[in-house]
C-alpha cells in the first residue's frame, strides 16, 4: 500500500495470478479456474467445470475475471466477480462459421 501511494502503481507483492488447472483423465476430467498470490501460494478455486475453461483475464480494477467456458458445448465468455462469486455471461457461444483447411463446410456439401 505504501509502494502504491508513493509510485502510484500496485507492487508485484500485492498482485494475484489466475490460471486453469486440469485434473484427471477423460472422461472424468475436471477443469478449475484458480486465483492465487503472485508466488502461487494461497490458491482458491473460483470455478469448477467438467468442460474446458480457458483464457482467464483480469479486469482493470482486479476485482473480477473474464474467462471462456465450454459448459454449453460452445465457447462462451463469462465475467466473475471474485468477492461475491457472482457470474454473468457476456458473450453467447456460436459455432464457428470459418472453414478449417481440409474440412468440408455445409456449403461444400451442396
Amino acid at each position: 500500500m505504501i509502494f502504491q501511494k508513493i509510485i502510484g502503481v500496485r507492487g508485484a507483492f500485492a498482485t494475484h495470478i489466475a490460471y486453469v488447472s486440469v485434473l484427471g483423465q477423460l472422461p472424468n476430467r475436471t477443469y478449475q479456474l484458480i486465483v492465487a498470490d503472485a508466488d502461487g501460494l494461497n490458491p482458491r478455486v473460483v470455478m469448477d467445470s467438467r468442460e474446458p475453461l480457458m483464457s482467464p483475464a483480469w479486469s482493470p480494477d482486479g476485482e473480477s475475471l473474464a474467462y471462456v467456458s465450454f459448459e454449453d458445448r460452445l465457447p462462451t465468455v463469462y465475467v466473475q466477480i471474485l468477492k461475491t462469486g457472482e457470474r454473468r455471461r457476456v458473450s453467447a457461444g456460436r459455432a464457428s462459421t470459418r472453414r478449417r483447411p481440409g474440412r468440408p463446410t455445409a456449403r461444400s456439401w451442396r
